[in-house]
Parts: C-alpha cells; sequence; structure tokens
C-alpha cells in the first residue's frame, strides 16, 4: 500500500530520495602502555647502543665503557632517564667514566662523536654529579700533554720538558681550577722556548683547542712560578757550531802543495823542463 511506511530492514537500500543516517566513527583504540620495566629495558638497549658507537668514534677502552654501563642503570634506578634525551645521558655517562679513569677526553670530544649538544650534555653531567653522589678527581695537565704533541708534531724532548715543569709548578698549586688542556698547551709551549725550538703559539693552540689568549695567560703564570722555584734550565745540545776545531798539524806542507805557491812552482818546473830540452 502506498500510505503504509517500510520498515526499515538493516542492510536494506534506502527508499529513493531519503538519506541515510550519517555512521557513528568509531574512537581510534589507544595503545596500551607497556609495562615499566619493559620501557626501561629498552631504554637501556638504546643506551648501550649509543654507548658502542661513542667507544668506536672515541677508541675508547673496554674498562671506561663499561663503566659508563653502571653510571647509567644507576641513574635509571634513581628515576633520572624520565623526560631526558638517551644520547646525552649515555654521553654524560661516558664523561663521567673517563674522569673517574684519568683518560685524557674532553666534552668537545664527546659533543663531536654524538648526536647532541654540548649543553645538554654538561646538564645531564651536573645531574648525575648531585643525584648519584659522584667525586670526580682533578685532571691531571700532564696526561694532556701528549695528545697535544702528537697533533702539533713535537719532539720528544720538549714532551719530557713539559712534564717536569707542569710537576714541578704543581707543587705551588698553580694547577687549582684551571683547564688542563690551556695549561698543558702553556707548558708545551714554555718548553719549546726553553729549548730554543721555534713553535708558534697558533700550532699549539689549534692542536689543544683552545685560544692562544688562553695560552698566553696560562704561560705567564706557569713561566713566573718556574722561575720562583728556581728550576734550571736545559742542557743545551751540541750543535756544529759547539764543535771543538781540527787538529793543527805540524810541519812544513810538501813543496807544490802551497795555494800561493802553486802557480810559482808550476811555473818553476815547466821553465826547468823547456831549458832542458833546449839543450841550455
Amino acid at each position: 500500500m502506498a500510505g503504509k511506511r517500510s520498515g526499515g530492514r538493516p542492510g536494506a537500500a534506502a527508499p529513493a530520495g531519503r538519506k541515510e543516517p550519517p555512521r557513528r566513527k568509531e574512537p581510534p583504540r589507544r595503545r596500551r602502555p607497556a609495562p615499566e620495566g619493559q620501557a626501561l629495558e629498552r631504554n637501556y638497549q638504546q643506551a648501550e647502543i649509543e654507548l658502542e658507537a661513542l667507544r668506536e668514534a672515541l677508541s675508547m677502552k673496554e674498562s671506561i665503557v663499561e663503566r659508563a654501563r653502571e653510571i647509567y642503570r644507576l641513574s635509571i634506578e634513581r628515576s633520572l632517564v624520565r623526560g631526558r634525551s638517551i644520547a646525552a645521558l649515555a654521553a654524560s655517562s661516558l664523561y663521567a667514566a673517563s674522569r673517574e679513569a684519568g683518560a685524557s677526553v674532553t666534552l668537545k670530544d664527546i659533543q663531536q662523536a654524538c648526536n647532541t649538544t654540548r649543553k645538554d650534555i654538561s646538564r645531564c653531567y651536573r645531574l648525575m654529579l648531585r643525584e648519584l653522589d659522584m667525586r670526580m678527581p682533578v685532571v691531571d695537565a700532564t696526561v694532556c700533554v701528549g695528545r697535544i704533541a702528537d697533533n702539533a708534531g713535537l719532539s720528544a724532548e720538549v714532551r719530557r720538558e713539559a712534564r717536569m715543569l707542569l710537576r714541578r709548578a704543581s707543587v705551588g698549586g698553580i694547577a687549582a681550577g684551571k683547564d688542563p688542556m690551556g695549561l698543558a698547551a702553556a707548558a708545551l709551549y714554555l718548553a719549546c722556548t726553553r729549548l730554543e725550538e721555534h713553535e708558534t703559539q697558533k700550532n699549539i693552540a689549534h692542536a689543544a683547542h683552545v685560544t692562544e689568549v688562553t695560552i698566553r695567560n696560562r704561560y705567564k703564570g706557569l713561566r713566573d712560578e718556574v722561575e720562583r722555584l728556581g728550576v734550571p734550565g736545559p742542557k743545551r745540545r751540541a750543535g756544529p757550531a759547539d764543535a771543538p776545531p781540527p787538529p793543527r798539524r805540524e810541519g812544513r806542507a810538501p813543496q807544490g802543495r802551497k795555494r800561493r805557491g802553486l802557480g810559482v812552482t808550476v811555473a818553476k818546473r815547466k821553465g826547468s823542463r823547456r831549458r832542458g830540452a833546449r839543450g841550455d
């Protein structure tokens, strides 16, 4: 019948001229959060990958990397990893381990080897020192001498002199609060001047990754301390000018061997031969 309404069945086509009601969209399914233990374990695995990449880039010892893993594990236990970069925490852990071992690795070296900023590494490093109650030893400047000398191409004698100057000057507390790289660079420059080896401040500063102003400032303080302590200068190497003169020969030189009388002697011999040929 025309007056009857057609009953709507599910799946049946709607009559002509009638629009279907909009279907209700289902909300997206939310992923269930992983348990806290699994998330922390994945975090630690990612940190191990970062530490291994840093070890290969910086040629670090396995003992230092193992200590860095322990420091990162302590950071996880103290809940220091929440909201912080894994790369920055791993880099700061390696820097702390290298400082404990006395390795000559700077913060700039680690920053160049990893994909993070120096500011983030410094912030995480200070956080670890505060929260984990870590005490870092003072870096010995003599450890940095060999590395700077290798980059600058300095001799072994300059290295020995620089290490001696640092050991003698450290008694007066000159190394307190000073950058070890800058102090080692100044000691190398002072050793070059004492050994009369010409080396520019620019070359040493470039090898130590410091400025020339830093070398000049540390050089003045180190030189004054060495003079105050009365450190003797190095023994001057014997050169060609210091060689003794050759011994003088005694007796008269043979006839015809003198420089001045050589022409006269030859001329006399030629004249005597001509006379003998004429029969005089």
